[in-house]
């Protein structure tokens, strides 16, 4: 794999400890693997898809603060942006596989999870797509 330690999305979002190690992992990964991880990725396709899945999981955060609903469609339209972009060669596919997966986990936990263990979950989600956005900036396509 191309990161020194694989990140197993599913735990990584359901933990703080396995989220605080994968982040320190992917702040010092070899610039060789960080640039494996980002490979083609443009700077504004990824914040595109951040900004975007950003906003979501804020409103997701939000509601479940409040107790309303969550909108799962929101969810879905991330899915179809990232594919879409990794479609265009906009994104790398080991990127894409990991934003796909970190979506798809909150996708299998809504309606699954309590409402506090589904927030964390969340706010991890946020975590650790502002982690992937600091390789991005250092090593993806201007």
């Amino acid at each position: 794999h191309v990161l020194s330690v694989v990140i197993n999305v599913d735990k990584v979002l359901k933990n703080d400890r396995e989220l605080s190690k994968a982040i320190e992992d992917l702040l010092i990964v070899r610039r060789d693997r960080a640039r494996a991880l980002v490979g083609k990725t443009t700077i504004t396709s990824y914040r595109r898809i951040h900004e975007i899945l950003g906003s979501v999981l804020d409103k997701i955060e939000g509601r479940l603060r409040t107790g309303k609903q969550i909108n799962i469609i929101d969810l879905s339209k991330v899915l179809v942006l990232i594919s879409y972009q990794e479609a265009r060669g906009q994104i790398s596919k080991v990127l894409a596989n990991y934003l796909k997966d970190i979506v798809r986990t909150i996708l299998h936990e809504v309606g699954r999870s309590e409402t506090a263990e589904l927030r964390g979950i969340v706010s991890r989600a946020r975590t650790l797509i502002d982690a992937f956005t600091v390789l991005v900036y250092e090593y993806g396509k201007k």
